[in-house]
């Protein structure tokens, strides 16, 4: 089941009048996890919970037995308080899904006047040769 879809029910109906779903209980797609990438997930806490994301030390060679999976505290950044004592990414990841984020982040426009100066530049070099 993990990255698949799972269809669930609004519990109230759509209320915007101009919607062509006015008055009707809508379906929702959302996952149950999603394979987001470490730096994803770190991003994510820290610009949408203020969380700060610590790994927990578990040993010398601890990472040799089977089944070993890294663990984190999830501290809250303005205070320094412990939210979160003990969690596994499966657990972040799944957390993530729930509330709907994507798993990529939105590619970013490049910035007009910074291009129009690459070019202006390309076009002094090609005049200099």
């Amino acid at each position: 089941m993990d990255g698949e879809p799972i269809i669930t029910y609004l519990d109230e109906p759509v209320n915007a009048p101009d919607s062509p779903f006015h008055g009707i209980k809508m379906l929702v797609q959302h996952y149950d996890w999603l394979p987001y990438s470490y730096w994803r997930v770190i991003t994510l806490l820290r610009d949408h919970y203020g969380l700060e994301v610590e790994n927990l030390w578990q040993g010398y060679k601890s990472n040799r037995r089977p089944g070993y999976q890294e663990l984190y505290r999830l501290k809250d950044i303005s205070t320094g308080e412990i939210v979160v004592p003990m969690t596994n990414m499966r657990t972040m990841q799944q957390f993530l899904a729930h509330q709907g984020f994507p798993q990529y982040a939105p590619k970013v426009k490049r910035n007009p006047g910074a291009v129009a100066f690459l070019e202006a530049v390309a076009a002094l070099q090609c005049n200099r040769k």
